[in-house]
């Protein structure tokens, strides 16, 4: 997978930051393939990118991070091949831009899908700064 760290994200809920406590590194000393439990802190105030969840061994497959999003800016049309993403927006108007053209609007409150193997981009069509988290997976096929 391409690296997902590109996107940026801010996690607000009804106008309140949800706080997590900073990541213990218990979890880098772990040597089971067994992922341990933690919290992270979140900046409210970054307007870079903050990398969440980065797979192995942190997690099995997961992935995320927060977007603080300028108007009129996109993070770029990207793919994030056998993943599977969701982009939960808390804050500012945008769109989820699918190749072929289909859009899904971003409105605050509001989570999107986009499956593997689909081109998107999000793009923030409003005059204020889109905040959302975007998480991804590796998706399971089943037979």
């Amino acid at each position: 997978m391409t690296k997902l760290s590109r996107i940026l994200g801010l996690l607000l809920v009804n106008g309140w930051l949800w706080e997590l406590i900073a990541i213990p590194h218990a979890w880098a000393q772990n040597t089971s393939d067994q992922p341990s439990p933690f919290v992270i802190q979140i900046d409210p105030k970054a307007t870079h990118p903050q990398e969440f969840l980065t797979g192995a061994p942190q997690t099995r497959t997961m992935e995320s991070g927060y977007v603080a999003l300028p108007p009129l800016r996109s993070v770029g049309a990207h793919n994030t091949q056998s993943y599977e993403e969701i982009v939960l927006v808390f804050s500012g108007r945008g769109e989820l831009r699918l190749g072929g053209g289909a859009t899904l609007p971003l409105t605050p409150n509001s989570l999107a899908y986009c499956p593997p193997f689909t081109e998107h981009n999000v793009v923030n069509t409003g005059g204020d700064t889109l905040r959302y988290i975007w998480l991804a997976a590796k998706a399971i096929v089943r037979k």
